[in-house]
């Protein structure tokens, strides 16, 4: 039986003048360096946007990458993946946090099984708008370009958007913006294990069919009135909350 910890988390949105988060989440990372764990994945929205170059030095932002940092400095291995808020996040700001930048989605083997890393929002499917919407945004020339303009353009075109976004998802079915029955089974008939991920801000656990086996999702929830975090230890997944 592994003695080893790994903790996950997703959808932290720290945001500038949220100095509340910062500190709040802070506290969870000096929880995860006091307990000496072996990893903490997290699985994007770290920040509830990013416009790229530059941003690394907002102050709240900055303060979260130099703690992240603490925390690699202790012994304790952490991977980011990128959400749809914070998907300008690039090796550049992995280095600034001592951490390793995984990209979008990942398979990490866990004592047997495969567990796939992702921060979800490509799994809503059904979500139509939001998909046109990812596309566009990763299109490489309208990234450069994007890259390219002065920061306060950025940063106003970004909250813009997140705003249009906000609204946009309020205004569709639970059903249509949360992760589709098709995305999940796709995820476990190309073997994966385990899923884990974020983006629609549900807390939970589920058991889900697929090759005529039981695979389990875990959706880690958000940090918008506790800290929900999934915790690997003895063998076992366990989804918990960091209480401030």
């Amino acid at each position: 039986m592994t003695q080893e910890s790994f903790f996950f988390v997703s959808d932290v949105h720290i945001a500038p003048g949220d100095e509340g988060r910062v500190r709040h989440f802070s506290g969870f990372l000096n929880t995860i360096e006091q307990k000496k764990a072996d990893r903490l994945y997290i699985l994007g929205d770290l920040f509830d946007y990013w416009v790229g170059p530059g941003h690394e030095e907002q102050s709240e932002y900055r303060a979260v990458l130099e703690k992240i940092r603490d925390v690699t400095d202790s012994g304790v291995e952490v991977f980011l993946l990128r959400g749809n808020r914070d998907f300008f996040i690039d090796s550049k700001v992995a280095r600034i946090a001592g951490a390793r930048m995984l990209g979008d989605d990942v398979n990490v083997p866990i004592d047997g099984k495969i567990v796939h890393l992702c921060h979800g929002d490509h799994l809503c499917q059904d979500d139509h708008t939001h998909q046109n919407l990812r596309k566009l945004v990763r299109i490489r020339l309208l990234r450069a370009v994007f890259r390219m303009l002065p920061m306060f353009v950025r940063e106003r075109l970004a909250l813009k958007l997140r705003g249009w976004s906000k609204q946009s998802a309020a205004n569709r079915p639970s059903e249509v913006v949360g992760l589709s029955p098709h995305a999940i089974e796709s995820v476990f008939e190309h073997g994966a294990d385990v899923l884990i991920c974020g983006h629609t801000h549900t807390h939970g656990r589920r058991v889900v069919q697929a090759n005529g086996s039981e695979h389990v999702l875990y959706n880690l929830g958000d940090w918008s009135a506790n800290g929900s975090y999934l915790l690997y230890e003895n063998n076992k997944f366990e989804l918990l909350h960091y209480e401030w």
